[in-house]
This record gives structure tokens, sequence and C-alpha cells, in this order.
């Protein structure tokens, strides 16, 4: 009997230490997901207020005043569209931070211009690409 007992217990004790185990990387991967959020947060606003800028533009050019229902209609379309555009890049970014940590982190937050550091202008390609791409065209 006591050693029924002492072997349910150590059963009891390893199912045991195998959950805190599985709760401890759930929270270690939460803890993780804390650290793309500000991110996450930073391109959904960027994306919002470009949407949000470009429709108000768009309905103050139309020559006639949408009723309220296209409005709404033009207002979800815009939202749907941003949350599309955005789904996979921040999938991406939620995945790769595990295995890159801040790197993507810094790499998103740059390709997004999520700081505003620079302003957005093309540069030029280098001279060597120019005429790659004139030898290209000749062709």
């Amino acid at each position: 009997m006591v050693e029924e007992n002492l072997s349910f217990r150590k059963k009891e004790a390893l199912r045991a230490e195998r959950i805190i185990e599985e709760e401890v990387l759930k929270f270690k991967n939460w803890l993780e997901q804390l650290e793309v959020y500000p991110t996450i947060v930073a391109l959904r606003k960027k994306a919002e207020e470009i949407r949000r800028r470009e429709l108000e533009k768009t309905l103050s050019h139309l020559k006639t005043k949408l009723p309220p229902e296209d409005q709404e209609a033009l207002e979800i379309l815009t939202r749907s569209l941003v949350n599309k555009l955005l789904h996979d890049p921040i999938i991406y970014l939620k995945n790769r931070y595990h295995k890159d940590g801040q790197q993507i982190i810094d790499l998103t937050r740059r390709l997004f211009n999520l700081d505003g550091e620079r302003p957005l202008k093309a540069e030029p390609p280098p001279l060597y690409l120019n005429s790659s791409l004139k030898e290209a065209k000749k062709h």
C-alpha cells in the first residue's frame, strides 16, 4: 500500500513538473512577445494614420458628398486593406523574433521608418548598377 501510494505520488510529481515546464515556456514566449509589441503597435498606428489621412483627402476631393453609409463602407474597406497588408509582416515579425531577437525589431522599425529618423526619399542606384542597367537595356 505504501509503495503504491509512493509510486502514485512520483507519477503525479512528474506530471506536475511537465505542466510547470510547459507553463514556463508559455510565459517565456509571452514575455518575448512583449518586446515585439511596441513595434507592432507603432506599425499599426502609422498604417492607420496613413489610411485615415488618405481617406480624408480622397473624400474631400469628391465633387459630391457621399452618404454616411457609403462613407462607412469606405472606412470598413480601407481598414480591412490595412489589416490584410499588415497581417503577414506582423506574423513574420513575431515568428522571427524568436530566432533573430532585437535585429528583426530594428530592421522592421527601419524598413517602415517607425521612428521617423530619416526623410523618406529614394536614393539613386550606385553608378555600377546604372551602367549594368544600361547594358541590359541594349540587349
